[in-house]
Formats: C-alpha cells, sequence, structure tokens
C-alpha cells in the first residue's frame, strides 16, 4: 500500500518543477530587461530559433499529452493494484510535465541570446500550461477510475 502521502509527494514535484522554470524565467528576464545580457545572435538566425522554437512547442505538447492519455486509458483499463497505478501515473505525469517544461527552457534560451520577448511570452504559454495541469486529488480519482477504500490510499 503506498504512503497516505502520495498525493502531497506529487503536488511538491509538481510545485518544484513549476518553481525552478518560473525562477529561473525571472532571471532571464532581468537579464534581458536591464541589458546586463545583450543579444549574441544576428536578425536572420533569430528566425530559425523562432520556427525551432515553435515546432518543438507544438509537437511537445501533442506528444507529451497524448502519450499522457494513452498511459492513463491503460492504467484504468488494467488489473493493477492502486500502489503500481498510483506509481505508474506519477512517471506519466512527471513525463508530461517534463515535456511541457523543455520547449520552456528552449524558449527562454532564445529570448537570452536574442533578446526577442516573442520567446519570453512562448515560455510563459508553458509556465501557465504546466500551472494548468497540477495533480488535483479529485482528477486523479477520475482518470483512474478508483473506487472509494483506493481513493483513500491518495492522502490529502
Amino acid at each position: 500500500m503506498p504512503a497516505p502521502t502520495y498525493f502531497k509527494t506529487l503536488k511538491t514535484i509538481h510545485l518544484a518543477l513549476l518553481s525552478m522554470i518560473a525562477v529561473f524565467s525571472g532571471v532571464v528576464f532581468y537579464l534581458v530587461y536591464s541589458g546586463k545580457y545583450p543579444p549574441t545572435v544576428v536578425a536572420p538566425a533569430d528566425r530559425v530559433f523562432q520556427v525551432i522554437a515553435l515546432v518543438l512547442s507544438g509537437g511537445m505538447l501533442i506528444i507529451g499529452f497524448r502519450l499522457f492519455n494513452s498511459k492513463v486509458l491503460q492504467l484504468r483499463k488494467s488489473a493493477l493494484n492502486v500502489k503500481q497505478k498510483l506509481e505508474q501515473y506519477r512517471a506519466a505525469s512527471i513525463t508530461w510535465w517534463a515535456m511541457i517544461e523543455g520547449p520552456c527552457l528552449f524558449a527562454l534560451v532564445g529570448f537570452l541570446l536574442t533578446n526577442n520577448y516573442a520567446f519570453f511570452a512562448l515560455a510563459c504559454f508553458h509556465l501557465a500550461i504546466l500551472f494548468m495541469f497540477q495533480p488535483k486529488r479529485d482528477s486523479i480519482v477520475m482518470l483512474l477510475n478508483l473506487n472509494s477504500e483506493e481513493s483513500r490510499e491518495l492522502g490529502e
């Protein structure tokens, strides 16, 4: 049986990922806004970075969401015990969050190299998505189709 702190642990992992990328975004924004880090990439390369950032962003979001959904559907139909379901759900969630965070980091590096605020806007978009997909106890119960006894094992 999983410890009754499973849900708290999952929320802590999400908060750590979200906090780290938010702090990094703030540092990068400060460096660019204050002029302490001038652009190091010429204009034609800026366009290439923009295209890469958009393709990476769209691709990772679509692939990550599909992977997460397929894993949840697989877990929902499986005969695994609740501990195994929760462990696999945690792994699927972390993978999904990483696939949101990766393009965000790329956009922040693009912002730092080019000083183009479009990259910062893209990074903020990814931060918002990561924030929206924070773990919610009721969602986990519904997604994994847990009964009341199994849902108590999630913890608070």
